[in-house]
């Protein structure tokens, strides 16, 4: 069996762009540790903002 997870793209506006996006990479990085195969971060190009302009840059 394997397991993935999605992450939504939302971060609270005037977070350090930065640390929200370590942040989340931190986070993948303790699924991969704990057996998750893959990760999935959604874009949402219609909110009005968001961090992760492009899912295949972050």
């Amino acid at each position: 069996m394997t397991f993935g997870t999605f992450m939504a793209p939302f971060h609270r506006v005037g977070e350090n762009p930065t640390l929200a996006l370590e942040r989340d990479l931190e986070l993948i990085e303790w699924l991969d540790d704990l057996g998750f195969d893959e990760a999935w971060i959604g874009e949402h190009h219609s909110g009005g903002w968001e961090t992760i302009a492009s899912p295949e840059v972050f």
